[in-house]
């Protein structure tokens, strides 16, 4: 609701002839790169599940909780002006940290047990992004988005505190298929760099389409990854080289004409 809100607001913004954010002049692609350095959280959904655990064998209370990771980013943006509500497009290569933990407290075979589990998931991520540029000034903007990515865990590792408690679930699945949903504000620098802040919440999951959920399943809880970034663009112009074309000057002194000897036969 929010995104289409946003978007309507699109047509108050443009009553106002306003700069080019990216430069039309020739010479100047509609494309350009992007880089990007944030911080992950993966927020938890359900913070207290009590009295219910997968097996008889343990009962008690499970708290969760999440750590910042590290995300880079590295890709390509297209600017699309006949877009009617998408008229930016980017797409790129990122690595992604998560980290999870989880508490528990209660009994396990009638022992008193007090544990804490953690995890720490790393994946290569590719991005595809349709976004709508909506500009407010001749150097501002905001921009929603919506997009999909697809995570591949390389890597992580997880920790137990109690070596008794060993009734922790973890995903099987080593790629996760994700829609999500992005607010971003953007700044231009100068002529050819860009500013854009933004924040991304995970939407449903694609690896079941038949039950589409929308956050992960790690440990006995559910988390739902949250990404806070900043991102430079790079708009330059193309660097033409000049045609070097050799053309033989016409020698203007030389104005006598040779004789043609006529051909009798």
């Amino acid at each position: 609701m929010f995104f289409f809100t946003t978007v309507s607001f699109a047509a108050f913004s443009q009553k106002r002839h306003m700069a080019n954010l990216f430069s039309e002049a020739p010479g100047w692609p509609k494309s350009g790169w992007l880089a990007a350095i944030g911080a992950t959280y993966t927020l938890p959904v359900n913070r207290l599940l009590t009295n219910q655990a997968p097996n008889s064998y343990v009962n008690g209370s499970y708290k969760t909780f999440s750590f910042p990771g590290i995300y880079a980013e590295l890709g390509r943006f297209h600017v699309v002006p006949a877009g009617i509500i998408f008229n930016n497009i980017d797409y790129s290569l990122a690595f992604k940290q998560m980290h999870y933990r989880q508490n528990f407290d209660g009994k396990a075979g009638g022992v008193a047990v007090v544990d804490e589990a953690r995890r720490e998931d790393q994946n290569i991520t590719l991005n595809l992004n349709f976004n709508a540029v909506i500009q407010f000034s001749d150097w501002q903007w905001i921009q929603p988005s919506l997009g999909i990515h697809g995570d591949y865990r390389t890597g992580g590792k997880k920790s137990y505190s109690a070596d008794s408690l060993m009734a922790y679930s973890l995903p099987k699945e080593d790629f996760v298929l994700q829609g999500h949903a992005k607010l971003a504000y953007g700044a231009k620098l100068t002529q050819e760099l860009f500013i854009v802040p933004s924040l991304e919440i995970a939407l449903w999951r694609f690896n079941d389409l038949n039950n589409l959920t929308i956050p992960r399943r790690t440990f006995y809880s559910s988390y739902t990854p949250v990404i806070f970034s900043i991102k430079f663009l790079l708009h330059r112009p193309l660097s033409l080289k000049p045609c070097n074309v050799e053309v033989e000057e016409v020698d203007l002194t030389n104005t006598k004409r040779k004789k043609k000897k006529p051909k009798l036969f």
